[in-house]
Order: C-alpha cells, then sequence, then structure tokens
C-alpha cells in the first residue's frame, strides 16, 4: 500500500542506519535531516511525525508498533480539534486534526499501551480559535508564510507563555485542552 507522507524526523546519528534501509531519498534541509519514506512500511526503528498527513493512519500506527521494540515507545504531536481545521492545516497537507480520545483509541487498538497524554498550545487556544474562525479564506497563494510573520514583542511573548507550557508539562501536568496533542505510548 503506498502512502503520501511527508517527511519522516529522523537525527543526523541515524542516517547512516537509515542509507540503504530501502527509503526513497535521505535529504538535508536548513541543518534538519529528513528520510522521505512509507509510514505504512517503516524500515527503521527511530522517530516518527507524519500520522496526520496520513490518510490510512490504523496502518501508519500498526507499522510503527511493528518497527518498536519491546519497552520502546513513540511519542506523537498531532494538530487537534476538528474545529481549528483552516487552510493552514490544509497547506500542510493534513489529512486530520485530531480529538484526544481518538488518538488514544487510535494507538491502543495499534498494540501501545498509553503512557501520557496532554495538550499543548494550551494557553494559546483561544486566540487561535479566534484567528482560524476569522481566516476561513483560503491562504494567499503567493505567501504562505503570511499568517506566521508577527512582531517580535509578540514573537517573545508567545514563546513566554510556550515555555511556561513546556514547564508544566516536564513536571507532569496534563493540560487537557490544546492546539496540539502529544501522546507517549510504549509497546509493552
Amino acid at each position: 500500500m503506498k502512502s503520501d507522507a511527508g517527511p519522516v524526523l529522523s537525527c543526523p546519528d541515524c542516517i547512516e542506519n537509515i542509507r540503504g534501509c530501502g527509503c526513497r531519498e535521505v535529504i538535508s534541509l536548513r541543518g534538519d535531516w529528513r528520510t522521505r519514506g512509507d509510514a505504512c512500511r517503516i524500515p527503521f526503528e527511530d522517530e516518527f511525525d507524519v500520522i496526520e498527513h496520513i490518510a490510512d493512519d490504523r496502518m501508519a500506527l500498526s507499522q510503527m508498533f511493528r518497527a518498536t521494540r519491546r519497552g520502546g515507545g513513540v511519542l506523537l504531536t498531532v494538530p487537534q480539534h476538528p474545529f481549528l481545521w483552516s487552510a493552514a492545516d490544509a497547506y500542510a497537507r493534513h489529512k486530520r486534526r485530531y480529538v484526544s480520545r481518538e488518538l488514544v483509541a487510535k494507538v491502543e487498538a495499534a498494540g501501545f499501551e498509553i503512557a501520557r497524554v496532554t495538550g499543548f498550545v494550551s494557553l494559546l487556544l483561544p486566540v487561535m480559535a479566534l484567528i482560524r474562525r476569522r481566516k476561513k479564506k483560503p491562504m494567499d497563494k503567493d505567501d504562505h508564510f503570511a499568517q506566521l510573520r508577527i512582531g517580535g514583542f509578540l514573537n517573545a511573548s508567545l514563546m513566554k507563555i510556550s515555555s511556561f507550557e513546556r514547564f508544566l508539562i516536564e513536571r507532569g501536568v496534563s493540560l487537557p485542552l490544546g492546539g496540539s496533542l502529544l501522546v507517549v505510548a510504549t509497546r509493552p
């Protein structure tokens, strides 16, 4: 089965293990190593960040389970809340925005045990929802990143808010809402 998966992130130390594993290409973009392969036929055992881009996410999760060693696990970050769907999601080629219970059920059905679930981009969720409601029109075809350009003060403020959320999550706080969702799961 062919997948329309985008890049699967991988660390530079893993590149030598990835070359020759059957991936179609290994490329470097701005210092970040990426490999493009078929997430429904995963040939290696490290990181994944693709399921929101794949039509058959259940198959991708089952392949992640197959590729994960016992005692190993996956860390999934996905866009959350279908009501936030916008042109930005379409441009990013997302197939869906998840509801927490939906992703948890799919991860468990693949065979993983859930270790942690938390939202993030939580404190900014009301602002995100307001902006998304106002911008239901298609994105500017010539400038896909226009909505990401903000002033230095606003950017610094948003970074502080994100840092505070990360501080809470690192201390075990699970945030019930957020523009994105983090699921940590292990293979028993």
